[in-house]
């Protein structure tokens, strides 16, 4: 809905990268869940990317890339 504001949303990821580096999930699961940072304007995904910054569990996109970011592989499922 575009209403969290990006320092909080930068401060959930910070929680979130914090639990990644005790190894929890990559021990029980093998791998830690990516998060998708979904929004509907090119303003708002390019805001919170400057804001995340470079981060190995988080991808910020627009809606309309949802197919893709689901499955990359599979043909005919990118926009």
């Amino acid at each position: 809905m575009g209403t969290e504001r990006p320092h909080r949303i930068r401060s959930k990821a910070a929680v979130y990268r914090t639990y990644a580096a005790t190894g929890i999930e990559q021990e029980r699961w093998g791998t830690f869940p990516l998060v998708a940072y979904l929004t509907t304007t090119h303003e708002r995904r390019n805001t919170l990317a400057e804001h995340l910054g470079p981060d190995p569990f988080a991808v910020v996109a627009l809606f309309a890339d949802t197919p893709e970011l689901l499955a990359p592989d599979i043909p005919g499922s990118s926009p």
